[in-house]
């Protein structure tokens, strides 16, 4: 059995994301989905609105804003300054996804919803018990892939 990954239940959002971006940050991107007016980007320069193969758009109809943004670290303060703060991850965000070197490594669907957040394997159990002690997670669940015989 092979774990691929893990089931998130966040109690604080911001904190986590902030987290992750700390973490990946480096020929990374993240992308939003949802009500994006009192998102400022002006002050980061490459950005797409355009999803891509790996980051793509969750929701059809209606048709919601969405952005990639570049997680460098030339661009990681202001994300975790000014952009997380004002985009509202449990309001007007519905979802966030962030990949690293053409690889998904974490995924919130519809506002952070229970069943709905999901990181890659790439996340240790400890650094994830961590988030749980501290308050950020409420629980972590391993996914496991079963053999097929």
């Amino acid at each position: 059995m092979n774990t691929t990954g893990y089931n998130l239940v966040v109690k604080r959002p911001i904190e986590l994301v902030a987290l992750l971006l700390e973490r990946l940050c480096g020929n990374a991107q993240l992308s939003l989905e949802g009500d994006l007016r009192y998102v400022d980007t002006r002050q980061i320069q490459s950005i797409s609105l355009e999803p891509t193969d790996l980051l793509r758009r969750s929701t059809s109809q209606p048709i919601q804003d969405f952005i990639i943004l570049p997680v460098e670290p030339s661009t990681k303060d202001i994300l975790i300054g000014s952009i997380l703060p004002q985009a509202g991850l449990r309001t007007r965000i519905y979802h966030l996804q962030i990949q690293k070197d053409g690889e998904r490594m974490f995924a919130a669907y519809d506002r952070f919803e229970v069943d709905c957040v999901w990181i890659g394997a790439w996340a240790d159990e400890a650094w994830l018990t961590a988030l749980v002690n501290t308050g950020i997670l409420r629980t972590y669940t391993p996914i496991v892939e079963t053999e097929e015989l």
